[in-house]
């Protein structure tokens, strides 16, 4: 959608307008305004099958993320050999008891990605080595990575340390929910605050090449 130009008939309120000036508008009946949503064009007048609500025409028309199926978010680079799992505004000796760390983990480029639920909240927020994720084990930890701040992030340890000053509100901003840095990566925690599950991944030099946090709800 882009910005609405003014050049609706009088009976319409104009909420929306694409590329091809279909216009996205709300109808006036005996001065009381419809639920109804109707899509209108100057050419070709108004559409003949209105939507009921504007949450049906979403629905409709607005494609959604296949579930369980990753996106990717983007690279970045761990150097330190050791991980992070944090809520992004705890520092590292403030809240240890809410933090992961894992050391053995393997140096170089990795890449990240979210796994989103049917209503498009992040699912899974992972991390794995290198371009191509593994099909091996994925290894449940006994500690939970506790949140505060609606935000959860896999980041390399030293580079985190060097950056706790970032504002990561306007790096989930998006409509991934989710991004990256130059040294991790950082989403919404789910469903808001609280304590989630973090599993790990082992190569065969059992080096750690993936991290995932887990928001899902499985009550």
């Amino acid at each position: 959608m882009r910005s609405v130009r003014l050049a609706c008939p009088d009976d319409l309120i104009c909420i929306g307008e694409n590329l091809t000036d279909d216009k996205l508008c709300y109808r006036i009946r005996k001065r009381f305004l419809q639920e109804l949503v109707f899509r209108w064009n100057e050419k070709t007048g108004i559409a003949k099958y209105p939507s009921s609500s504007l949450k049906e025409f979403i629905d409709w028309h607005v494609p959604k993320r296949k579930t369980n199926q990753a996106y990717r978010l983007g690279r970045f680079t761990v150097e330190s050999n050791e991980l992070i799992v944090t809520d992004p505004y705890y520092g590292l000796e403030e809240d240890t008891d809410s933090q992961l760390i894992f050391s053995n983990v393997k140096s170089g480029s990795w890449t990240a990605a979210t796994i989103y639920t049917e209503d498009e909240w992040v699912k899974q927020l992972l991390v794995f080595e290198g371009d191509k994720k593994r099909s091996g084990k994925w290894r449940r930890q006994e500690k939970l990575v506790g949140v505060d701040s609606a935000l959860a992030g896999i980041f390399d340890r030293t580079a985190y340390r060097q950056n706790q000053a970032m504002e990561f509100e306007a790096i989930v901003s998006s409509d991934d929910q989710a991004g990256i840095v130059s040294f991790g990566a950082v989403s919404t925690s789910g469903f808001g605050d609280g304590l989630y599950d973090v599993d790990i991944q082992y190569d065969v030099s059992r080096q750690i090449v993936g991290v995932r946090i887990d928001f899902a709800d499985d009550e």
